[in-house]
């Protein structure tokens, strides 16, 4: 009362504040941090390991199993995965949401080097800390018909990618493909024979020449020198010049080997359109805005352009603030749309433009103020805020729709226009504070629950929870002040079409009161009809909804062992057949990996197809991605095709993980389960990561013959190494550039096996000792990789969705598994959205709970009653049925987002059924019956009850048809608050009466059955008047 009189009595201070907010908000709103979602922690630290020459079972026995055991003991690990490669490892540890990050980076580099005598000597291990939403902003390709290889990798490394990096927000900056250049070491594997020398000798002599260390420092007349010792190597010439020890005498390396400049070998080869590339992936740092780092490098990119030779071209591809704008521009709209209708509604139910035109300036006021505390709170304008402001709209006009129909009832008795703002702001005071609340205590848990929900809802809450705080601000003191100098009554023909509508309820209240069991057990059959739909799996389900971003994937396996330019060469005719089909703007080949799933090989092949902007292409996303899956290819090239994830893990929708001790017993049983899934309606791009037929070359030492010769098992694995996989870790420095320097057998040596038997790797008094001498060589057949989940053996069985809902396929998958038993200690773990789904609709579940739990306590604070509250949640099962028919009839599913909407319902709802309630309660206390008071309750704040809901309705309307881009994210939320709140608002008005006169009834039974001649302690509801 006491803000409300001030705000009448000061409208300039009033109106200069609500200006200030206004003008603010719209300044700042430029400043705000533009993602597409939240930013959440997903805080993860991966090993890398380099085992020259270690088969894919020495990995695993010699790597993964002791680094296991070293970092299931580091604090805030989750989960571990771990892979095991030819010449490689990865172990990746999935931290609990929350753990420090760089902490656990200083702890896993810590139990390494506690390992590191159960480890390799030869290997070398990097920890890498990394995000999973740490996605590259822009990805540069750098193109010449005219310039080789080697000449754009070094035109990338040397010019673009220092460039790029200091950029501010601009992260990591990494160079894939092209050539770069080495010095290469070849040895001669006759000479190294005829000379009895071995390469790991060979290798001696270089490092033992090739070094840089200081010296100490020198002072001499004041001044102080740093001294730096190294050889005399300027050039290849002089490399050439080293002297290899050679029994007495002393060879030179050039003797032996020859010693030239280089391109290095590729393990990469990437193409765009089919023309030879060079990417540049541009990451941000956490604190960076997405869509102004991206500025940043496309600003950068122009000048870089201007600068590159004649004929060299940079072009950015896969930008990710291309989509983000799009979708953030058509939210925008959407919002702007919103706020348009929800006018033009105001108009049509206030029927008086100032009266529409005093509510509508709640919506700047409001939202102003709300972007004044995203700015200071760091809060990013995303489609999640951008979506809570336009729920927002409905609940911001709300409060001023409640106070400006009570003023405007007061002005029609006959008061001035000062005197029915205040009074009739105090009236509706209890009530707007009850209806505020209700609101604030659905959002809040959203705000403080931990784990990944909170994290991606945090933001939404708190917009949401400042809005509705500041609406009713505004509805105390603008508000008000607005009506009281601007505000007339109604005319007399507005009167009429009120009493007519009134009477109209009177007689559908007093028919229900009459036949409440009718209302009852109708409203009963339509909640248990809709309960049914849900148990019965008519909604489907999924994790979020699937968002035609313009881009998939295209990952191609040809067979173990092939070459890169086989690889390469799949790629490229599969790129060209992309390319000519409709809709397809460009596509990035990478052959030799595949990179979104850390995956490398000669086999294996990425390619990265971006579409043309959805309003250029008549197909979605999915119908392109449908026609990819129907390609013809060659026998033994297998094809798969993977949607784009903007946050999150990059995994197939269905992941199942078959865990057990046995390679071959688990090969056998991952291969049921892959063809269990493939048999499930709606899956497709069915695959497991198990794949045997690496051609493998077992070399087992004999330690006798070994001694007999006086060779060690070690210079005899490391001579092996060297002869395949050749030695990399030295630097040459030439005119002050460093290049790597690789040592290896020359011609067909390095790469023929058959060369091997005849391979020196030592001499002794019998001369040079050949492989063969001291060890059987046999050849085989492995696996490609072996990976680990936990320390336990695991094959990956994965499949995308389509045409059905991921809920739907993994129940399928789950009963048809139930019927296959496992061997003891063999099971199958579902892992990726199946896993993440579970959990966050867990969390959903318990915010729901907490958020009607908050809201009762809320009414029980304001009306001092513990009955009394149960009458409002009476809307809440009535609201959930009807989110839930809304999500069925429009073929919406369940997920994420929508359940948001489930949770969200509950406090828009409130509104009504608090309405009517206190209103009632208000006439009973001014000597009016109880059917009388809920009939004139009904009758006078069905208005605003409908004029609320069709508010809220309008706001939602843009977003609910889901006719742009991105707007697939938001429209199940926007169905379930739109029909959530139509059919809760309709039997609310009929419902809560006749729940009301069954409570007051039972009440009364009580008080004569259970308390005779006594009075209830305390009474259920205020006690009736008297009879009707």
């Amino acid at each position: 009362m006491h803000l409300t009189n001030f705000a009448v009595r000061k409208p300039v201070t009033i109106g200069a504040l609500a200006l200030f907010l206004i003008v603010t908000g719209f300044l700042l709103q430029g400043k705000l941090s533009v993602e597409l979602f939240p930013a959440v922690d997903i805080p993860n630290v991966a090993v890398l390991i380099e085992y020259p020459g270690g088969s894919v079972q020495a990995s695993e026995r010699n790597v993964l199993k002791p680094l296991e055991d070293a970092l299931k003991t580091v604090n805030g690990v989750k989960d571990i995965y771990s892979s095991a490669f030819s010449g490689s490892a990865v172990c990746a540890l999935e931290l609990r949401p929350g753990t420090d990050l760089n902490q656990a980076v200083v702890d896993v580099e810590r139990k390494i080097a506690e390992k590191k005598n159960d480890l390799p000597p030869e290997i070398k291990s990097s920890v890498l800390k990394f995000d999973l939403n740490d996605r590259p902003v822009v990805t540069l390709a750098l193109t010449s018909r005219s310039r080789s290889p080697e000449e754009l990798y070094r035109l990338a490394d040397d010019q673009i990618k220092d460039r790029l990096a200091s950029l501010p927000g601009v992260g990591e900056v990494d160079v894939s493909g092209g050539r770069q250049r080495e010095i290469d070491v070849a040895v001669d594997p006759v000479k190294l024979a005829g000379y009895g020398l071995s390469l790991a000798q060979i290798s001696a002599a270089i490092k033992a020449v090739n070094f840089s260390l200081p010296g100490g420092d020198v002072k001499q007349g004041g001044r102080e020198f740093e001294t730096q010792i190294h050889p005399l190597l300027g050039s290849i010439r002089d490399l050439a010049a080293v002297p290899v020890p050679a029994g007495d005498n002393n060879v030179l390396l050039g003797d032996v080997a020859g010693v030239k400049e280089n391109p290095a070998p590729e393990s990469e080869r990437v193409s765009l359109n089919g023309q030879p590339a060079v990417t540049v992936a541009v990451k941000k740092i956490s604190s960076a805005g997405l869509v102004a780092t991206s500025d940043a490098i496309r600003h950068e990119t122009a000048v870089l352009q201007s600068a590159l030779p004649p004929g060299v071209h940079l072009v950015a591809l896969g930008d990710s603030s291309v989509f983000i704008r799009e979708v953030l521009s058509e939210t925008v709209h959407n919002l702007a749309e919103g706020i348009i209708i929800t006018g033009l509604v105001l108009l049509v139910a206030l029927r008086q433009w100032r009266s529409a035109m005093i509510a509508m300036l709640a919506i700047p006021t409001s939202l102003c103020a709300v972007v004044l505390i995203m700015y200071f709170a760091g809060i990013s304008l995303n489609m999640l805020t951008l979506m809570a402001m336009i729920i927002a709209i409905g609940i911001l006009v709300d409060d001023s729709i409640v106070i400006l129909e009570n003023i405007g009832r007061h002005m029609a008795a006959g008061k001035d226009p000062r005197r029915a703002a205040v009074e009739g702001r105090e009236e509706i005071g209890k009530v707007a504070v009850a209806i505020t609340m209700a609101d604030v205590a659905v959002f809040a848990p959203l705000a403080l629950v931990g784990g990944f929900i909170g994290q991606f809802f945090r933001d939404f809450g708190l917009v949401v929870v400042c809005a509705t705080l500041i609406s009713l601000l505004v509805s105390f003191t603008l508000t008000p002040m607005l009506a009281a100098r601007y505000l007339h009554p109604s005319p007399a023909a507005d009167e009429r079409g009120t009493r007519r509508a009134h009477r109209f309820y009177r007689s559908v209240v007093r028919w229900s009161m009459r036949h409440r069991a009718a209302v009852i057990l109708l409203t009963g059959a339509t909640l248990a009809a809709v309960a049914a739909l849900t148990a019965g799996g008519r909604i489907g389900t999924e994790f979020m909804s699937r968002i035609d971003t313009g881009r998939f994937f295209v990952y191609l396996e040809l067979p173990p062992g092939s070459s890169l330019d086989d690889t390469a060469g799949a790629a490229g005719r599969t790129a060209k057949k992309l390319q000519g089909m409709a809709g397809v703007a460009d596509v990035l080949a990478t052959a030799g990996a595949i990179p979104n799933e850390l995956r490398q090989g000669y086999n294996l092949a990425q390619l990265e197809v971006d579409l043309k902007p959805r309003r250029e292409r008549k197909l979605s996303v999915w119908a392109i991605e449908d026609e990819v899956r129907g390609l013809q290819m060659p026998p033994g090239v297998t094809l798969r095709v993977a949607e784009d994830v903007l946050f999150g893990r990059a995994t197939p929708p269905v992941s199942l993980m078959v865990t057990g001790p046995d390679l071959h017993e688990l090969a056998g049983l991952a291969e049921k389960v892959e063809n269990t899934v493939r048999s499930v309606p709606g899956t497709a791009d069915v695959s497991m990561n198990w794949h045997q037929g690496q051609p493998t070359i077992d070399i087992a030492v004999d330690e006798q013959r070994s001694a007999r010769m006086n060779l060690s098992p070690d210079l005899i694995a490391a001579n092996v190494r060297l002869a395949l996989q050749g030695e990399t870790d030295q630097m040459y420095l030439e005119n002050g550039r460093e290049e790597d320097l690789r040592l290896h057998l020359a011609g067909s040596g390095r790469y023929d096996p058959g060369h091997l038997a005849a391979l020196p790797v030592g001499s002794s008094s019998q001369g040079t000792v050949r492989l063969d001498q001291v060890a059987d060589i046999s050849y085989t057949a492995g696996p490609v990789e072996v990976n680990h989940y936990n320390g336990e053996r695991m094959i990956m069985v994965s499949a995308n969705t389509r045409g059905r809902p991921l809920g739907d396929v993994l129940n399928d998958i789950r009963r048809k598994l139930q019927l296959q038993p496992l061997p003891a200690g063999y099971r199958v773990v579902f892992q990726g959205e199946a896993s993440d789904m579970q959990d966050s609709f867990q969390t959903m579940l318990v915010v729901l709970v907490l958020s009607v739990m908050m809201v009762y306590l809320i009414l029980i604070i304001l009306y001092e009653s513990f009955t009394t509250p149960v009458l409002r949640m009476v809307s809440l099962p009535l609201a959930l049925a009807g989110g839930i028919l809304g999500l069925y009839l429009t073929g919406k599913t369940l997920n994420l987002t929508s359940m948001l909407g489930l949770i969200m319902v509950d406090g828009l709802v409130a509104k009504n059924g608090t309405l009517l309630i206190d209103y009632t309660h208000t006439l009973r206390q001014r000597g009016m019956s109880l059917r009388r008071a809920l009939e004139e309750a009904g009758a006078v704040r069905m208005r605003p009850v409908l004029m609320t809901t069709a508010t809220l309705v309008s706001a939602m309307l843009p977003a609910a048809l889901a006719l742009t881009p991105g707007s697939e994210a938001r429209s199940g939320m926007a169905v379930v608050l739109i029909s959530g709140l139509l059919f809760s608002t309709l039997l609310t008005l009929i419902v809560v009466p006749v729940s009301y006169t069954l409570i007051e009834d039972g009440s009364d039974w009580l008080r004569r059955k259970v308390l005779p001649g006594r009075r209830a302690a305390v009474p259920l509801v205020s006690p009736r008047d008297g009879p009707d």
